[in-house]
C-alpha cells in the first residue's frame, strides 16, 4: 500500500526520516523527591495547589449538579437534551475565550487570567449551593 510507494517510489531526499527519541534522563523521581520540588518553589506549590482544588471542586460541584439536573429533568430525554445545550455553551464559550484569551492576558496580565477560573468557579458554584439550599428550604408548590 501506501508505505510500499513510500519505500519504493518517492526518492530518498522527500522520505519522512523517523524522528530520534530523547534517552531518558536517569531513573523516575520518588514520591518523596517531586515533593521536595514542590516545596521548593513557592510559585510551583501555590499552582499545584490551585489546580488540585480547581479539581477537587470542579468534581463536587459536577456532582452536584448533575443530582440537581436529575431531579429537575427526571425523563433520559429531557436530561440529555440539557446536558447536550450545555455542551453546546461550553464549547462556544471556550472557542470566544481561546480567541480573546490573547487580548485578555495582554490587558489584564497573567495574574488576573490565571485568577479568573478559580473566581468564575467560586462565584458560579457558591450561587448554584446558595440557590438549591434555599429551594431544598421552601415548600413545594
Amino acid at each position: 500500500g501506501a508505505k510500499w510507494l513510500i519505500d519504493h517510489k518517492l526518492p530518498e531526499h522527500l522520505r519522512p526520516h523517523p524522528k530520534e527519541r530523547k534517552k531518558k534522563k536517569g531513573p523516575p523521581k520518588s514520591f518523596k523527591e517531586n515533593l521536595a520540588i514542590l516545596k521548593s518553589s513557592r510559585k510551583i506549590g501555590n499552582l499545584t495547589l490551585m489546580v488540585m482544588g480547581y479539581g477537587v471542586s470542579h468534581r463536587l460541584f459536577e456532582f452536584a449538579w448533575k443530582g440537581e439536573l436529575r431531579r429537575l429533568f427526571p425523563s433520559a430525554l429531557e436530561y440529555q437534551t440539557v446536558l447536550s445545550n450545555v455542551s453546546i455553551a461550553t464549547g462556544s464559550v471556550s472557542i470566544i475565550l481561546m480567541l480573546t484569551g490573547r487580548v485578555i492576558f495582554q490587558r489584564f496580565g497573567w495574574g488576573t487570567a490565571a485568577a479568573a477560573t478559580p473566581a468564575v468557579m467560586l462565584a458560579m458554584g457558591g450561587s448554584f449551593f446558595l440557590l438549591s439550599l434555599v429551594g431544598l428550604s421552601m415548600p413545594a408548590s
